[in-house]
């Protein structure tokens, strides 16, 4: 009864998150036909696409050595290779509808080290709020350039501000925690100790790297897709860095979308179109929409490929070990 009942939620959210992908993507198509790129206007740099994906790889590696530098903190011993391996190959999960899948796998990967369920799903909380937290103090710091206009008492200006303060928990990050601490670990296990502030604040810190990178990343998409003259300007880096982080964090928060797909492009073209349209007029938006699905593609091929790299290079290191099946992760619920 309990797996039907599982099997039914998950296609719930399934369908919704199919109605709601398949909603945004009929708008942007609309906004693209509505708004069509002028031909000469795209001009792929595929150098500037690589570079836009290798730093994706760089944020993510950077958010992946915190996760690694909570473990060590809890007394793990286990490499930073395999701690990062884990990261990049538990990132498939947020394919699937819900969150909770990429702190799934990475239990089911790292529990084959000797780390305890409880260790790795703390850090895993720990690693995911704050690295959204500092997202999330950039965008509210930023949102003035963000290209983003809302009249006077206007709701969708308090929807963003909302939307930017949810991951802004870093207080409650203990409280959260140690809750689920206490759901994963066993009767006679002792409850791991808290991080420390400073070690927070070094990952608040860390992880605001990695969003001046995804900033970049951006830009690097822009530019890699247009021969037009953009320059970086301090306003137009703080545009793309806010814009990158407000829609990257409304993804995330969106619960049922894998990947946030849909909701994150919707937000970016949005913010593109106005920050773009000084220098590319009419077929800004249009530019924008394109724009924001390259900058997903770029990202999720440079993942995919990565991942596989480092899934394979793990069994070459290691045949005798066989790789933890996914459906592990059923019995970690």
């Amino acid at each position: 009864m309990i797996v039907t009942r599982r099997r039914a939620v998950l296609a719930l959210k399934t369908l919704l998150a199919g109605v709601v992908v398949g909603g945004v993507a009929w708008h942007l198509g609309k906004l693209l036909a509505d708004n069509p790129v002028p031909s000469g206007t795209l001009s792929p740099n595929y150098g500037c696409l690589a570079a836009a994906g290798l730093l994706y790889l760089g944020c993510h590696t950077i958010w992946g050595t915190f996760f690694y530098q909570l473990l060590r903190k809890q007394g793990s011993t286990v490499g930073w290779v395999p701690v990062i391996r884990a990261y990049f190959l538990s990132q498939a999960g947020k394919y699937v509808p819900g969150k909770a899948w990429v702190l799934l796998l990475r239990v089911v990967i790292l529990r084959r080290t000797g780390l305890t369920t409880t260790a790795i799903a703390v850090a895993g909380i720990y690693e995911t709020l704050t690295s959204m937290a500092a997202g999330a103090i950039i965008g509210a710091l930023l949102l003035p350039w963000s290209g983003l206009v809302f009249a006077d008492g206007s709701l969708q200006r308090y929807a963003i501000f909302g939307i930017a303060a949810l991951p802004v928990g870093a207080i409650l990050l203990n409280r959260l925690a140690m809750r689920v601490a206490r759901r994963f670990r066993g009767p006679n296990q002792a409850l791991i100790p808290k991080p420390p502030f400073w070690l927070l604040v070094r990952g608040l810190l860390q992880a605001s790297v990695g969003w001046l990178m995804l900033g970049a990343s951006l830009h690097l998409t822009v530019i890699g897709l247009s021969d037009a003259e953009l320059p970086l300007t301090a306003d137009s880096a703080a545009g793309l860095v806010v814009a990158n982080a407000i829609a990257y964090i409304s993804g995330f928060v969106a619960i049922i979308l894998p990947g946030g797909l849909g909701v994150r492009e919707e937000l970016l073209q949005r913010m593109l179109s106005v920050q773009l349209r000084p220098t590319m007029g009419d077929s800004a938006t249009g530019f924008a929409v394109v724009t924001a699905f390259a900058l997903r593609l770029v990202w999720t091929l440079f993942e995919i490929a990565f991942s596989l790299l480092l899934w394979w290079l793990g069994r070459v290191r290691s045949p005798a070990v066989a790789e933890p099946r996914l459906v592990e992760a059923t019995h970690v619920l």
